[in-house]
């Protein structure tokens, strides 16, 4: 039953350009959740290419250049903090582009164990939902 649900999990991050994960991996994480649910339950979401990562005691500071901000980033560049080693932790990478749902503050943004940070070129269909959502919560509030 473990392999079977592994396997799942790993068909699911696969689609969305996560990295696999491990067969420790719990079970929170290995359910699908919609585009929606992440955006309500992240503090900041946005798109961005990392610049730099620097190693901070267990953790590590990703500092990424924003592309684009779908809520609370109003800044060019975000710094944020990184478990890369917990439970289906994200792995950046310099160079490299993300789509980032993230926990924390506003002005301390975290990710880590089952963030939703897929990699950019994999989140087309992702981008596209955030775009259609805040759309029709505009048009709702008009």
């Amino acid at each position: 039953m473990l392999m079977a649900s592994v396997v799942f999990a790993m068909l699911i991050n696969a689609v969305a350009g996560t990295p696999a994960p491990s067969a420790r991996l719990s079970p929170k994480c290995m359910y699908p959740v919609s585009v929606a649910q992440h955006l309500a339950w992240s503090e900041v979401v946005f798109s961005g290419r990392v610049i730099e990562i620097r190693k901070d005691g267990e953790g590590e500071e990703v500092r990424l250049r924003v592309f684009k901000s779908w809520k609370n980033v109003r800044s060019a560049e975000v710094t944020l903090t990184n478990d890369p080693e917990s439970e289906a932790g994200t792995r950046y990478q310099v160079g490299e582009s993300y789509l980032v749902f993230a926990n924390g503050s506003q002005e301390k943004p975290s990710t880590g164990a089952c963030s939703h940070v897929p990699v950019l070129r994999y989140a087309s269909k992702e981008m596209k939902e955030l775009n259609r959502l805040l759309v029709r919560h505009k048009k709702n509030r008009s």
